[in-house]
């Protein structure tokens, strides 16, 4: 393989009822691990595929994408009842996924902190094969497949065919554009599809050239917190995700009192 491991590396993939990271529900969520010491020689990397019963109806138009039914998942367990496993699995490795960093990260987040559980930390570093596909070539999952691999992407929105494929096309990404690096480290940065670093894993807050943190959505975008925290009132009493909302509290109160009280850890719920 020509990615370069110095720890372990998480390859994930979410099929889900929606787009929406606060009111959808994800319904599978798979998972291949990387291991940089080869420590599973009997396998290919280490598996695990979840499925969720999400406790609601799963609209046909979603179904009609990843094929998953009620039926399906009727007997399987909540998410939060698989939370701290799934926080034992990626515990410590860095993450990999196609469109995760819009997608499947926040998503994932929001889910975890439903359940108290913060699943990534500041080491965490993140590839994002979509990402690095979309600046050389601006393709689908389906066609990179078939860009790079030569052949035809079958059971694509299967969670963990995607996940397999996606391991293959980053394996041929970086063969393919050796300027893009080999490590984690070189592609996460390069997987950055804003030149403005994020604040929040959904990208609402950004910061700007000088470091101050800024609005990333709406009339306030590029407007510097402290700037207009009326607009942050606002989009702490809407459905924004959590980790959104934990984040810019700690800003607001910077805004408002000058520095971050006491409780600054304190989540938002």
């Amino acid at each position: 393989m020509n990615l370069v491991l110095t720890k372990p590396a998480i390859c994930f993939d979410i099929e889900s009822t929606g787009i929406d990271p606060v009111r959808d529900k994800i319904l599978e969520l798979a998972i291949i691990r990387l291991d940089p010491n080869n420590v599973f020689p009997d396998q290919r990397y280490l598996t695990y595929n979840f499925r969720f019963n999400p406790g609601e109806h799963i609209p046909e138009e979603s179904t009609a994408i990843h094929g998953i039914k009620d039926e399906d998942v009727a007997n399987m367990p909540s998410f939060s009842e698989q939370a701290e496993q799934i926080k034992i699995i990626f515990a410590g490795c860095d993450v990999i996924g196609y469109n995760s960093n819009r997608f499947d990260v926040p998503m994932l987040v929001e889910h975890m902190l439903k359940c108290g559980i913060e699943i990534f930390t500041d080491e965490t570093r993140f590839i994002d094969v979509q990402t690095i596909f979309m600046k050389k070539e601006e393709r689908t999952l389906s066609a990179a497949v078939r860009f790079f691999l030569g052949k035809d992407h079958r059971d694509a929105h299967s969670a963990l065919a995607d996940v397999n494929a996606t391991i293959d096309v980053l394996d041929a990404e970086i063969e393919k554009y050796p300027e893009i690096g080999n490590t984690v480290e070189q592609l996460a940065k390069f997987s950055q599809y804003s030149d403005k670093p994020i604040v929040d894993y959904a990208g609402k807050l950004v910061y700007n050239k000088d470091g101050r943190v800024c609005y990333n959505i709406g009339k306030a975008k590029g407007t510097p917190v402290e700037d207009d925290p009326g607009f942050g009132e606002w989009m702490m009493d809407r459905d924004f995700p959590m980790d959104t909302k934990n984040k810019l509290r700690k800003y607001l109160d910077i805004a408002f009192y000058g520095s971050q009280p006491e409780d600054q850890g304190e989540e938002v719920f």
